[in-house]
């Protein structure tokens, strides 16, 4: 990944699954919002996988915008055939990806570890 153009997440490639590590602490303001959305988007057309985790471990805040982008990057991931799942949210955000339902379209796991082996059972 090109890091001058991405800036929100780093990856890590493991054969055929990518682990993109959110480095955002707060995802607060629509603009940075859209930011992080061009940058997932930039995600999928590179295809580093088939199988992506998005790990929040490091996320402590997210607006309802930034619950928007990745749950629009989760269904055209999934359009353009990548499996996608969430994993480390904080119990605040958990509360919030709840509430929206978003585990009802895209996986979300505890911990990172429970990510990566479901979806290589997949």
């Amino acid at each position: 990944m090109d890091s001058h153009k991405i800036r929100s997440v780093t990856l890590d490639q493991h054969d055929d699954l990518a682990v993109l590590d959110v480095v955002l602490v707060e995802i607060d303001t629509p603009a940075l919002a859209r930011e992080f959305g061009s940058e997932l988007e930039m995600v999928i057309q590179m295809r580093p996988a088939d199988r992506i985790l998005l790990d929040f471990s490091r996320t402590k805040y997210m607006s309802s915008t930034a619950f928007a982008v990745i749950l629009g990057f989760g269904r055209r991931a999934g359009d353009a055939g990548i499996q996608v799942s969430f994993s480390g949210f904080i119990p605040a955000v958990r509360f919030g990806a709840d509430v929206l339902g978003i585990g009802r379209i895209i996986p979300i796991h505890e911990t990172r570890a429970a990510a990566v082996k479901a979806l290589r059972q997949a």
